[in-house]
């Protein structure tokens, strides 16, 4: 088992795998969370991009994406042998290293992610690519705000409903760390209207992303909360006047290279050949 020795403990780890043990319950290959399939065609769009032939692929995740993945993508885009599993622990240190690994909406709620960021990187092998899927902060940003209003009108307080999530400035530091080059931060954000509070929380459950927070309320919702909290949704300036509530998402794309001597390096400092001013055709003034 890793050591967790000065890892906060912001999730509970056993509801977490209790709650992906439900998610992978939930999971139909062929018709996949609305979150996941929008990921998966991103990524499909991504890998038909890039020009290479990869020799070995790795998707990890709780839920196993790559019958999808494999219909969707060309032939000659597929892995030439693309594999699966469930954590980066169960991937063997003895086999073959990939060059390309795939992680989609798993590292949102995980307690080590620079670490597991970084034993990902140095899994590739030279020259190989990670791309991943975290949810970003922006997500739910509508639903965040009811809740906390509910919260304070019947609780008298806040409590931890929604997980900390990252956002482009942590994604860039990630990659950074890790000691992947040609690190590349895109961000794909969107809205969903929905006619009932049930339907949102149905497609954060069958990602797995449920409260998973140690220092989550243990409480029940109660009737008066439900009821207080739908009336706030549907009422609230975000709603569309069509009966339903709007809730914004926000995904991020990491990728970034593992490092190999045929990749671009920077130019070092005063090697330019051209002036700024000249290139602009401006003219310099000194300060």
């Amino acid at each position: 088992m890793a050591d967790n020795q000065g890892i906060p403990q912001i999730f509970d780890e056993d509801l977490r795998a209790k709650r992906m043990a439900r998610a992978r319950a939930r999971f139909d290959p062929t018709a996949p969370p609305f979150l996941l399939k929008r990921c998966l065609e991103d990524l499909s769009e991504r890998l038909i991009d890039i020009n290479r032939q990869f020799a070995r692929g790795v998707c990890i995740g709780p839920l196993d994406i790559t019958p999808r993945l494999c219909k969707i993508l060309p032939k000659t885009k597929i892995p030439q042998n693309l594999s699966y599993y469930e954590s980066l622990e169960k991937l063997e240190d003895g086999e073959d290293k990939p060059d390309l690994i795939i992680s989609l909406l798993d590292m949102q709620s995980r307690n080590d992610v620079p670490g597991q960021v970084a034993r990902m990187a140095n899994t590739l092998s030279p020259d190989g690519i990670l791309l991943m899927a975290i949810i970003g902060a922006e997500s739910l940003r509508e639903f965040r705000h009811a809740l906390y209003a509910v919260d304070e009108a019947i609780l008298g307080g806040l409590t931890a409903r929604i997980s900390p999530m990252m956002t482009h400035h942590d994604a860039s530091q990630l990659l950074a760390r890790a000691g992947l080059n040609l690190p590349v931060i895109d961000i794909d954000r969107f809205a969903v209207n929905y006619s009932r509070l049930e339907n949102l929380l149905c497609d954060i459950r069958d990602i797995g992303e449920s409260n998973q927070l140690y220092a989550r309320r243990k409480a029940p919702l109660t009737r008066a909360y439900l009821t207080a909290l739908n009336a706030l949704l549907f009422s609230g300036e975000d709603q569309d006047n069509s009966g339903k509530f709007t809730v914004s998402f926000e995904i991020l794309w990491l990728t970034g290279w593992s490092p190999h001597e045929s990749q671009q390096k920077p130019l070092k400092p005063g090697s330019a050949k051209m002036r700024l001013a000249d290139a602009l055709g401006t003219t310099e003034h000194k300060l």
